[in-house]
Formats: structure tokens, C-alpha cells, sequence
């Protein structure tokens, strides 16, 4: 998928707030899990490099957790400091 295309999802799930439009609490980095993209909806391939980002909530018990391909992340990073 090509930058534009991931700019797009990427602006459509901040605006319907998909991901909080925030930094994340807490960030690991990875191999892919095999689990869908927050951003693309691909999966994460194990030859792939995955972020799970995490934030907490407090009307929640546990923390909101997505997983992101590096590309993905980097996209709504930017994406997110822009609004």
C-alpha cells in the first residue's frame, strides 16, 4: 500500500477517533504477530516490523492496544501531530 492511500486511513481513523489522537502510553516495537493492522487492516507478517501502542483510560479496566506496521505508524504519527 502506498503512502497516500495509508495518509487517507490514517486521517479517517483519527477523525472518527479509531486511535486517540495522542501519544501513546506505552509503545513496543516487534516482529509481526500475525494480527491486523489498526491503520491498514493487513496483517502483520513475522517478517515485518510491528508497533503495539497502548493507552490507558480511565473509564476502562484495561488499556485501548493496537498493533501498527512500521510505515502505518509512522503515517498516523504525523497524521496525529498535524491536528
Amino acid at each position: 500500500m502506498d503512502e497516500a492511500a495509508i495518509r487517507e486511513l490514517a486521517c479517517r481513523i483519527i477523525q472518527r477517533e479509531g486511535i486517540p489522537n495522542r501519544p501513546p502510553d506505552r509503545l513496543w516495537g516487534g516482529y509481526g504477530t500475525g494480527l491486523p493492522c489498526a491503520i491498514c487492516g493487513l496483517a502483520l507478517r513475522s517478517d515485518e516490523i510491528e508497533f503495539e501502542i497502548e493507552f490507558f483510560d480511565s473509564t476502562r479496566l484495561s488499556p485501548l492496544l493496537y498493533h501498527l506496521h512500521d510505515q502505518c505508524f509512522s503515517v498516523w504519527e504525523l497524521e496525529r501531530e498535524k491536528r
